[in-house]
């Protein structure tokens, strides 16, 4: 989110402001949802083992990305894939 904030020349507060006012939600879980749904569209619809897919949406550690994934699904990213694939 302070990256974010930044890039447009506001505090991570204001931007968070903006985002709870128009959306009823925080930076935060704007940020989140969307980084979730890329998550499970590249687990879906990709090859790419999910250390790779957890580096690609900028994630320092591939177990920082399973327990994100984990906590917002109550699934794994393996067993998310070998759901949601033929």
């Amino acid at each position: 989110v302070t990256e974010y904030a930044e890039l447009l020349g506001y505090s991570t507060r204001t931007l968070s402001r903006a985002c709870q006012t128009a959306t009823g939600q925080t930076a935060k879980q704007i940020l989140a949802e969307r980084l979730l749904l890329e998550a499970k569209r590249l687990l879906v619809h990709t090859t790419a083992p999910a250390a790779s897919i957890s580096h690609d949406l900028g994630f320092s550690e591939p177990t920082n990305f399973a327990k994100f994934f984990n906590r917002s699904t109550g699934s794994t990213p393996g067993a998310f894939r070998r759901q949601h694939t033929l």
